[in-house]
């Protein structure tokens, strides 16, 4: 009897090491599908960071004041457009501690210092731009105009932390039995499509954000190049796209490989 259950025991934990180690492997390839996609919209803005202004510095920054004056967002919204001079004056203001030792392509503040990136900040009211590349303003002030102005895009706005960790919820669903007839349950067989079209809300938010920017753009700048803008805000929504296209394969490759690996199929 003894032997028995000693066996039993030893079974039972080879059973949890080999979920365990079925997860951990999950999780990587999950994070890798994600580094890939996230590697190539950085190789995208990268592009975009070098394009020339659609209009000059000093012109898209007045523009982006009247527009913060014409939709009464002068109380709701501070601009800032950062140098490498200014950066650390700009988070001390808003709040933002600076972290050091930080890798520059991992670090968001200097990616906006670059031009690469720009970011509104709700719970600071803050909009980041870099002065090198102005032109990402008018994008950040459509996000502040979607969740000033709506409240179904202002809930998208508010879900956005949530949708990005939907991924890594949905694949303990490869850890579910199938139904007795063989058939994988919904959520197994659909969790990419899920992952992805949490993304795709995401990507609509931030479509509708550059969407606005635009048409501000337009109304305040009327002879300059919009086009250009046009073209860098589409390349910008490619990135969104494509980290969406890669979290859907990557999750569903995870899950089907837990499911693989646990049920031994």
């Amino acid at each position: 009897m003894t032997d028995i259950s000693v066996d039993k025991n030893q079974q039972n934990k080879s059973t949890t090491g080999q979920k365990i180690k079925a997860y951990v492997v999950g999780g990587c390839i999950l994070s890798g599908a994600q580094l890939a996609g996230s590697g190539v919209s950085q190789l995208i803005m990268n592009k975009v960071s070098k394009t020339d202004e659609f209009a000059h510095s000093n012109e898209i920054k007045e523009a982006a004041e009247k527009i913060v004056k014409e939709q009464n967002l002068s109380d709701k919204i501070k601009m800032f457009f950062m140098t490498p001079e200014n950066k650390e004056a700009i988070l001390k203001e808003i709040g933002v501690p600076q972290k050091s030792g930080m890798p520059e392509f991992l670090d968001p503040i200097a990616q906006v210092v670059k031009g690469k990136n720009a970011f509104f900040l709700p719970q600071q009211n803050a909009i980041l731009a870099s002065e090198k590349k102005a032109s990402h303003v008018f994008h950040e002030l459509g996000h502040v105009m979607n969740r000033n102005n709506s409240n179904i895009l202002k809930y998208m706005q508010s879900f956005r932390m949530a949708l990005m960790a939907l991924p890594s919820l949905l694949i303990f669903s490869g850890f579910s039995k199938d139904k007795e007839n063989g058939e994988k349950g919904f959520v197994k067989k659909n969790a990419g499509l899920i992952a992805g079209a949490g993304m795709g809300v995401i990507c609509a938010e931030e479509a509708m954000a550059s969407k606005k920017g635009l048409e501000m753009a337009k109304k305040f700048l009327p002879n300059a190049n919009l086009g250009k803008l046009a073209k860098q805000y589409g390349w910008m929504g490619a990135t969104y796209a494509l980290i969406a296209v890669a979290m859907g394969v990557g999750t569903q490759k995870a899950v089907n490989y837990i499911d693989n690996k646990v049920h031994k199929k």
